[in-house]
């Protein structure tokens, strides 16, 4: 039986050795809460497990969204405006809507890397609003975030035409974009931190295009692993100034495998811990920006690891029945979504008997 806070009843859970009870936290007020679990075996002996104690935040269940483009108070030029963003739910996500002015929702384009583009040919100059907010799976919106942009069709354009925006980046890159105006462009700059500073960058006339073309190679070994956003400024022969901000993520770093049981390495004064032909082994896999797949191979067998989106937690059973070796050597393969990988070799000594 189980028991939030001491004025709750006792409630009886399915099972008994191995048992599960779900809580509905619905009317439940923000705070920490004490789970107290009550066992009464057939001789009328009982016992008690916990408090445990369990932090219940009905905010927190709502989807984070946030708009890297266009930033607050930006120029738009153009008859385009692509919206980029990023999304963060700790439920799975299911889609991303967003609003201009006051026109109706609609659906962007992906869910944790989102984007959606913004035709403005026929929306006057001036000061517009972009609202947008994330859905997850259950249906739980989160808030709404807002972002004003003044339109300036006058404006040079960018654009990055080698890469996708929310593209993952594992080593170097090189983009390659373009920037045009009717009036030319007299010059062009890029940042790093979000527009605070600008260096200048080269660039050239393209006679067959009628634009600029300009390249930049992006050092992304040496930088942090998450979402980076690089702007982009032109300057027109007329003092105009046109801006584009490209969204791209980092991943340098490899999935983390640990092994949880059997244990690899015994606590101080025990034993290591001996295996039979057949024995499970549980793990965690994990990486910040995802998990590809997960593989095995010992003795002549190999195969995948099965993962459960959004759990890093795994078990897979292995025989060594047939083996004449006395250790049980198992090669686990990790990989990420930008192809990071992992190998990790693990050993238990074995006692068919």
């Amino acid at each position: 039986e189980v028991a939030v806070k001491q004025k709750d009843e006792y409630r009886p859970v399915t099972g008994l050795e191995n048992w599960n009870y779900t809580f509905d936290i619905a009317g439940y007020k923000k705070g920490i809460y004490n789970l107290i679990v009550k066992g009464k075996d057939k001789a009328g002996n009982i016992y008690y497990e916990g408090p445990f104690n369990i932090y219940i935040d009905p905010d927190s269940d709502k989807p984070v969204l946030n708009i890297s483009n266009p930033n607050l108070g930006m120029r738009v030029g153009g008859n385009e405006l692509n919206i980029v963003g990023t999304r963060i739910d700790d439920d799975e996500t299911d889609y991303v809507e967003v609003q201009v002015d006051d026109g109706p929702f609609k659906k962007a384009e992906g869910s944790e890397f989102w984007s959606f583009i913004l035709n403005t040919e026929s929306m006057p100059d001036g000061l517009h609003k972009i609202s947008a907010k994330g859905v997850d799976i259950n249906g739980v919106e989160g808030d709404l975030v807002t972002v004003d942009f003044h339109l300036d069709r006058k404006k040079p354009i960018n654009a990055i035409t080698s890469h996708e925006n929310g593209v993952l980046l594992s080593g170097n890159a090189k983009l390659e974009g373009y920037t045009e105006d009717l009036n030319g462009i007299r010059q062009l700059f890029y940042s790093t931190n979000n527009g605070k500073t600008y260096e200048k960058m080269k660039f050239s006339f393209n006679k067959n295009e009628n634009n600029y073309k300009f390249n930049l190679v992006i050092a992304s070994k040496k930088m942090e692993d998450g979402p980076h956003v690089y702007w982009f400024k032109s300057v027109d022969n007329t003092g105009s100034e046109g801006y584009a901000a490209f969204l791209f993520f980092v991943d340098n770093k490899k999935p983390e495998l640990e092994i949880l049981d059997p244990k690899l390495k015994p606590d101080e004064g025990e034993e290591q811990m001996t295996v039979n032909g057949v024995f499970p082994v549980s793990g965690k896999v994990s990486d910040e920006l995802g998990i590809q797949s997960l593989h095995y191979s010992y003795e002549k067998e190999e195969g995948e690891i099965e993962l459960i989106p959004g759990n890093p937690y795994w078990i897979k059973e292995f025989d060594f029945t047939g083996t004449k070796a006395k250790k049980a050597l198992i090669t686990f393969t990790a990989v990420d979504i930008t192809g990071n990988t992992l190998k990790k070799k693990i050993e238990f000594p074995i006692d068919l008997e």
